[in-house]
């Protein structure tokens, strides 16, 4: 037979002192003597010696802050231990730790599993000290069935899930005050806090009732031309924006040239969801790949963000699609693609650049500006010289008795043409002025005007999935430039 393994031997004598400082006060006296009796030898488990090191340190380290009185800590390094090296005899220190924190549900547990994983090599008296204790514990536990009018609903017992209904026999809650809830989509959930006494047993009946709020959903689909359909229902075009009631629903995205996605969700009140529906190709499915003198630029198919260039190898299924291609600072292009089953289409852009230069109404502007100055200054000048003209030949008419009015009238007449003449200058000078501003500034703006419309070209060519060499076609009035 070969030599026990050392874990097993360190945890069945700590075992025995932790039982006696759990165990009932009339078992005290059993316990401590079966203390002193050597543990069975076992088969070995084969561990590595560097597991078995550390499980052991650990355990002995649980030993150590058990007699210490830190039983949560204690439980922990146990619960280490038993997860590097299982052994059964582990599983009664952590259910004495649970005894200790009042935890009287996982106390039993482990207990029983103790027993279970222990069998035959749990010496005798020791299996009836377990099984006192478990009697003991039982006596401070309390019974609750719970009964709901639907059927899988989740019982939580203080926030940690109990069963579901219908329960198959009653839980099991250590003594004292206890928040049940019971919890299904779809449902108002239903809280209650029940008192229980060590002992007593309690029957507990409730009903849930509908919960009609509702919360806003987003689906997409990965593909094109999706229909998103709800609970078997049509609801409209990927993306697909609406409210939905609380609760569980069915999602099922359809498109041409995909495989149905289906997916159930679960609606929360109060929240906004998007859901995206990954859609996969049904049969060979083409090849799109796109490059571009410039990078970066957002690719739409159907409507559909894809990427950004430059793209290689999108596979799409076998159909005509609608491509855009756009980026800041360049003319979009956009036009219809014909995508075959199993082929690789390529497109090569050239797009033209919108930025660098002005645009030609600024241009437009300031000539406009300065012809306009340029004309009212003629205008403006021949009105100046007509009124001198006039001014100068005014006395010669006086003095030829031409003028018959008297002295104050021709005086006043006189200082007229005089103030109108200097208008007519000033007039002038500004229209000449501002003429001779806008025109160097159309002068200036025309070397940095682009007079010409920025255009976007495009290449394809089309050959076998993986080919080296296509076919470049030339593209005629199907293509559109946005």
């Amino acid at each position: 037979m070969k030599r026990p393994c050392r874990l097993w031997v360190s945890c069945m004598v700590t075992a025995a002192f932790a039982m006696a400082l759990a165990a009932p006060a009339g078992a005290q006296k059993k316990k401590k003597k079966d203390a002193e009796a050597p543990p069975p030898p076992v088969e070995d488990v084969q561990a590595s010696p560097s597991k078995v090191a550390e499980a052991d340190a650990r355990f002995t380290r649980g030993v150590e802050l058990f007699n210490e009185g830190d039983y949560a800590a204690a439980l922990a390094e146990f619960h280490w231990a038993y997860n590097i090296e299982p052994h059964y005899a582990v599983l009664y220190n952590i259910a004495v730790c649970y005894v200790k924190l009042g935890r009287y549900v996982d106390a039993l547990t482990y207990y029983n599993r103790y027993l279970e994983d222990g069998g035959s090599n749990i010496p005798q008296t020791r299996l009836d000290q377990v099984k006192e204790e478990i009697a003991y514990i039982s006596s401070l536990m309390g019974h609750v069935m719970i009964k709901a009018n639907l059927d899988g609903v989740t019982i939580l017992v203080d926030d940690k899930e109990a069963g579901k209904t219908p329960l198959a026999a009653p839980i099991l809650v250590s003594a004292g005050p206890h928040e049940f809830e019971l919890a299904l989509a779809g449902w108002l959930p239903v809280k209650e806090e029940i008192t229980i006494a060590g002992g007593a047993e309690i029957e507990k009946s409730y009903i849930l009732q509908k919960d009609k709020r509702s919360s806003t959903v987003t689906i997409i689909a990965t593909a094109p031309h999706a229909k998103v359909y709800v609970d078997g229902s049509e609801m409209g075009k990927s993306p697909w924006t609406g409210d939905l009631v609380v609760g569980e629903h069915e999602v099922k995205v359809s498109a041409p040239g995909y495989r149905d996605a289906i997916r159930p969700i679960v609606v929360h009140p109060e929240e906004e969801r998007e859901i995206e529906m990954e859609m996969e190709i049904a049969g060979t499915p083409g090849k799109l790949s796109i490059s571009s003198n410039t990078q970066g630029a957002d690719v739409w198919l159907e409507q559909q963000a894809i990427g950004t260039l430059p793209m290689k190898s999108y596979e799409v299924p076998p159909g005509m699609y609608h491509v855009s291609v756009s980026k800041e600072g360049y003319k979009g292009w956009e036009g219809d693609i014909s995508i075959k089953e199993g082929a690789h289409t390529k497109l090569d852009l050239m797009l033209g650049k919108t930025t660098g230069k002005l645009h030609p109404w600024a241009f437009s502007l300031t000539f406009s500006l300065a012809v306009a100055a340029a004309t009212t200054a003629g205008v403006m000048g021949y009105l100046t010289l007509k009124t001198q003209e006039e001014f100068d030949d005014y006395p010669d008419r006086v003095a030829a008795g031409l003028e018959g009015a008297s002295a104050m009238k021709i005086q006043n007449h006189y200082d007229d043409l005089a103030e109108k003449g200097k208008r007519y200058a000033i007039a002038t000078d500004i229209c000449i002025g501002l003429a001779a501003v806008t025109g160097v500034t159309s002068i200036f703006l025309a070397f940095f005007t682009r007079f010409k419309k920025p255009e976007s070209k495009a290449t394809i060519k089309i050959g076998s999935a993986g080919a080296g060499r296509g076919l470049g076609l030339s593209l005629g009035g199907a293509w559109s430039f946005q």
